[in-house]
């Protein structure tokens, strides 16, 4: 669950229930790590753009859930109207928020649609109809009620937030970038409206608007991984490779067995020409982690630097033989035969990836043949 003592990383985080709007924007995580010192757990793998977001947005998220009590009317209203317009309010909220509790949305939905059209402009209602329709899968609609909530104000930093991230989940990464802004505006003291606008600006190639949104907010969350992870995703496109390697390395500090910082430190020494090393940090990766294609291929990659191709091939030959389905895998293991050399086991497993339609597979088999395999 979201909440505002325990912020998430990322906008693939997302709650499992529902909090009270009190106003304020998350605080700071209390159980800061110190930077060096190894966590007593192996923390829970979170992409980061590229490596960390393609899940990223690549998946994104539904967050934050707010359900309000009190209303707020307008005070041209006479007392007594306010008074009971407030009570009016306090019933219909009291009645969904008994059918989220039981689990029955489409009952919570009818309940605050009807709220709705009789208090349109109470911004507790919109934000609780929009709640809930968020909770059943119905995010355009839910986006709309948010910005139909910020409308009426206050304009909460929180509320922004919400909206942003239900923006990003639609697919909307400039609205979402505009929600994020103004949350980080309304309230510049909270590092993860900051570290959720670069994730945005990074997933729009806004590499210079990224880099300037995550050191704004380092200073207020310093031991953050996720923080120095990220930078070091943005230098590696940039192709700022020293840049990249000091910030991961301040990564790998603070969460040292995180496999995205491994593999994304790995990826950095191999193109600084240390394939070696590379391949030490690889092969440190739990089995399904280093057997996934992308981790695969560096492997072989690293493999091809140090000259000993036999040994990518090899590596390919087994997890074929593994996954006889998986025509990449065939390919790959006849692509490295022939680059060791082994026509004949080349062509085995090129015929292999031909018989599973790999047309790439199809041109490898023919040359080596005329070639007198």
């Amino acid at each position: 669950m979201l909440s505002r003592r325990n912020k998430p990383k990322t906008i693939d985080e997302r709650p499992s229930r529902y909090l009270d709007l009190s106003g304020k924007a998350p605080s700071p995580h209390e159980n800061r790590k110190i930077r060096g010192k190894k966590m007593g757990a192996t923390p829970r793998a979170v992409p980061v753009p590229a490596i960390f977001l393609i899940v990223a947005l690549l998946a994104c998220l539904v967050t934050a859930v707010i359900f309000v009590y009190k209303a707020t009317l307008p005070s041209v209203a006479p007392p007594l109207a306010r008074d009971r317009n407030a009570e009016a309010v306090a019933v219909i909220l009291d009645s969904a928020r008994v059918y989220h509790l039981q689990g029955d949305l489409a009952k919570a939905e009818i309940v605050l649609s009807a709220g709705i059209r009789e208090h349109p402009e109470d911004q507790q209602m919109r934000i609780a109809y929009a709640e809930t329709l968020m909770m059943s899968g119905q995010l355009d609609s839910a986006y709309y009620h948010y910005t139909e909530a910020l409308r009426i104000g206050p304009r909460d930093a929180y509320i922004e937030f919400v909206t942003g991230t239900i923006a990003s989940k639609i697919g909307e990464l400039g609205l979402a970038e505009a929600h994020y802004t103004a949350a980080r505006n309304k309230d510049p003291s909270q590092p993860s409206y900051g570290m959720f606008l670069a994730q945005v600006q990074l997933a729009q190639l806004k590499y210079d608007d990224a880099i300037l949104s995550l050191i704004q907010a380092r200073p207020l969350d310093p031991d953050n991984a996720m923080i120095y992870g990220t930078l070091a995703e943005i230098y590696t496109r940039k192709g700022q490779t020293s840049l990249a390697l000091n910030q991961i390395d301040i990564a790998r500090s603070i969460e040292p067995d995180r496999a995205a910082w491994k593999i994304t430190e790995a990826t950095l020494l191999k193109r600084k020409g240390d394939p070696e090393r590379a391949l030490l940090l690889l092969n440190s990766l739990s089995i399904q982690e280093r057997n996934s294609h992308s981790i695969l291929r560096t492997r072989a990659e690293c493999f091809g630097m140090l000259s000993r191709p036999k040994e990518a091939a090899r590596m390919y030959q087994s997890m074929s033989d593994a996954r006889l389905d998986d025509p990449e895998l065939a390919f790959e293991a006849a692509v490295w035969f022939d680059k060791a050399g082994q026509s004949d086991q080349a062509i085995a497993y090129g015929e292999r990836a031909k018989a599973l339609g790999s047309q790439s597979a199809d041109k490898l088999v023919q040359r080596l043949v005329a070639a007198g395999g």
